[in-house]
Protein backbone atom coordinates (compact mmCIF):
# COMPACT_ATOMS: atom_id res chain seq x y z
CA UNK A 1 0.00 0.00 0.00
CA UNK A 2 1.27 3.46 -0.85
CA UNK A 3 2.05 5.92 1.93
CA UNK A 4 0.44 8.69 -0.13
CA UNK A 5 -3.01 9.87 0.93
CA UNK A 6 -5.29 8.32 -1.70
CA UNK A 7 -7.81 11.16 -1.30
CA UNK A 8 -5.30 13.90 -2.15
CA UNK A 9 -5.69 15.53 -5.55
CA UNK A 10 -3.68 18.50 -6.86
CA UNK A 11 -5.73 21.65 -6.36
CA UNK A 12 -8.17 19.74 -4.15
CA UNK A 13 -9.70 20.72 -0.84
CA UNK A 14 -9.37 19.48 2.73
CA UNK A 15 -12.32 17.92 4.54
CA UNK A 16 -12.97 21.40 5.96
CA UNK A 17 -13.23 22.96 2.50
CA UNK A 18 -9.83 24.69 2.57
CA UNK A 19 -7.85 24.50 -0.65
CA UNK A 20 -4.74 22.32 -0.57
CA UNK A 21 -1.38 24.07 -0.78
CA UNK A 22 0.55 23.55 -3.97
CA UNK A 23 4.22 24.47 -4.23
CA UNK A 24 5.40 25.32 -7.71
CA UNK A 25 9.10 25.77 -8.36
CA UNK A 26 10.34 27.08 -11.65
CA UNK A 27 13.68 26.50 -13.32
CA UNK A 28 16.51 28.86 -12.41
CA UNK A 29 15.95 32.24 -14.00
CA UNK A 30 19.40 33.73 -13.48
CA UNK A 31 21.58 33.00 -16.47
CA UNK A 32 24.05 35.85 -15.93
CA UNK A 33 24.93 37.36 -12.56
CA UNK A 34 23.01 40.44 -11.42
CA UNK A 35 25.24 43.00 -9.72
CA UNK A 36 23.67 45.48 -7.29
CA UNK A 37 25.60 48.30 -5.65
CA UNK A 38 24.52 49.46 -2.16
CA UNK A 39 26.66 52.46 -1.27
CA UNK A 40 30.20 51.06 -0.96
CA UNK A 41 28.96 47.46 -0.98
CA UNK A 42 28.47 45.42 -4.12
CA UNK A 43 26.23 42.32 -4.10
CA UNK A 44 26.04 39.77 -6.90
CA UNK A 45 22.97 37.57 -7.32
CA UNK A 46 24.28 34.30 -8.71
CA UNK A 47 21.15 32.13 -8.60
CA UNK A 48 17.37 32.42 -8.31
CA UNK A 49 14.75 29.70 -8.00
CA UNK A 50 11.18 30.79 -7.23
CA UNK A 51 11.48 32.64 -3.88
CA UNK A 52 15.09 31.60 -3.21
CA UNK A 53 18.09 33.70 -4.21
CA UNK A 54 21.80 33.15 -3.64
CA UNK A 55 23.92 36.29 -3.31
CA UNK A 56 27.66 36.83 -3.09
CA UNK A 57 28.66 39.75 -0.87
CA UNK A 58 32.41 40.24 -0.74
CA UNK A 59 33.85 36.78 -0.08
CA UNK A 60 30.70 35.46 1.66
CA UNK A 61 27.57 33.81 0.29
CA UNK A 62 24.01 34.23 1.50
CA UNK A 63 20.74 32.53 0.67
CA UNK A 64 17.60 34.67 0.80
CA UNK A 65 14.32 32.77 0.86
CA UNK A 66 10.69 32.87 1.94
CA UNK A 67 10.61 31.05 5.27
CA UNK A 68 6.97 31.80 6.03
CA UNK A 69 4.31 29.16 5.78
CA UNK A 70 1.04 31.10 5.71
CA UNK A 71 2.51 34.52 5.03
CA UNK A 72 5.70 35.80 3.48
CA UNK A 73 8.63 35.84 5.91
CA UNK A 74 11.91 36.48 4.12
CA UNK A 75 15.16 35.23 5.67
CA UNK A 76 18.78 35.65 4.76
CA UNK A 77 21.33 33.17 6.09
CA UNK A 78 25.02 32.77 5.39
CA UNK A 79 26.05 29.64 3.51
CA UNK A 80 29.42 28.30 2.39
CA UNK A 81 30.80 28.83 -1.10
CA UNK A 82 30.48 25.07 -1.65
CA UNK A 83 26.78 25.17 -0.70
CA UNK A 84 26.21 28.17 -2.98
CA UNK A 85 27.90 26.50 -5.95
CA UNK A 86 26.13 23.19 -5.40
CA UNK A 87 22.71 24.86 -4.98
CA UNK A 88 23.16 26.89 -8.14
CA UNK A 89 23.33 23.66 -10.16
CA UNK A 90 19.55 23.22 -10.18
CA UNK A 91 16.27 22.77 -8.35
CA UNK A 92 17.03 19.50 -6.53
CA UNK A 93 20.41 20.72 -5.32
CA UNK A 94 18.93 24.05 -4.18
CA UNK A 95 16.14 22.36 -2.24
CA UNK A 96 18.61 19.94 -0.66
CA UNK A 97 20.90 22.81 0.41
CA UNK A 98 17.99 24.78 1.88
CA UNK A 99 16.74 21.73 3.77
CA UNK A 100 20.20 21.08 5.24
CA UNK A 101 20.54 24.76 6.18
CA UNK A 102 17.19 24.77 7.99
CA UNK A 103 18.14 21.61 9.90
CA UNK A 104 21.46 23.21 10.86
CA UNK A 105 19.64 26.32 12.10
CA UNK A 106 17.17 24.26 14.15
CA UNK A 107 20.03 22.22 15.66
CA UNK A 108 21.71 25.49 16.74
CA UNK A 109 18.49 26.77 18.37
CA UNK A 110 17.45 29.17 15.59
CA UNK A 111 13.92 29.09 14.16
CA UNK A 112 14.41 29.04 10.38
CA UNK A 113 10.73 29.66 9.72
CA UNK A 114 10.60 33.32 10.78
CA UNK A 115 12.02 36.38 9.08
CA UNK A 116 15.39 37.70 10.22
CA UNK A 117 15.29 40.74 7.93
CA UNK A 118 14.20 44.17 9.11
CA UNK A 119 11.11 45.77 7.62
Amino acid sequence: MSSVNEQWVPGGYTSGGVSEAILTLCLPVITTPLIVKWGNRMDTKIFELADMEIWKRGDKYYVRYDAGSHQIGMREDEISEEEAMRASQGKNEAISMLSALQKRLIDSGVNPYVSNLGN
